[in-house]
C-alpha cells in the first residue's frame, strides 16, 4: 500500500500581523508517525520525513528530519 504524499497529522492555529513572528512548538508521536507494514502491524520504521508548514495542504516551507533506528 502507499503512503499519501502529504497528511496533515497536527496544526495549530497562529495569527500572526505583517512582520511578526512566533515559535510554535508541537510533538509528533507514534501515532502521527506510524503506518501498517507489510505484517498488518501499526509501526514506525526509518525514514526521511518532510514537515510542512503553511496556511494550506499546497504549503512550500518545510524541514525535514529523520527517523533511525
Amino acid at each position: 500500500m502507499e503512503e499519501p504524499v502529504r497528511e496533515l497529522k497536527g496544526f495549530q492555529r497562529v495569527t500572526l500581523s505583517p512582520g511578526q513572528s512566533k515559535q510554535v512548538d508541537f510533538t509528533l508521536g507514534f501515532d502521527e508517525l506510524s503506518h501498517y507494514n507489510l505484517q498488518m502491524e501499526q509501526a514506525v520504521e526509518p525514514c526521511s520525513c518532510l514537515v510542512w508548514i503553511g496556511g494550506s495542504s499546497e504549503a512550500e516551507q518545510g524541514a525535514n528530519f529523520q527517523i533511525t533506528p
